[in-house]
């Protein structure tokens, strides 16, 4: 964990966590700041708080990257918005 921690930090990664069954989400404070807030703007992280900072007309492209992976057509979500 430290090391993985190390990783994060030392690259300056926006990191976020999905759980697709409860809709918990998580990220980092680097990911907030990425996206123009602190994460305390943010909290509580959820799925709603994605959809309020995906542009609309993004929202599709983004939908149909997660239904490649959901259906084994890409090996990880990866969308640039």
């Amino acid at each position: 964990r430290r090391r993985l921690a190390m990783i994060i930090d030392g690259t300056a990664a926006g990191t976020w966590e999905w759980n697709v069954q409860t809709g918990q989400m998580r990220v980092n404070a680097r990911w907030a700041e990425i996206v123009g807030y602190r994460l305390d703007e943010l909290e509580p992280v959820c799925q709603k708080t994605f959809l309020k900072l995906v542009h609309p007309d993004d929202i599709a492209l983004s939908d149909a990257a997660l239904e490649d992976h959901f259906e084994g057509r890409s090996d990880n979500y990866a969308c640039l918005l």
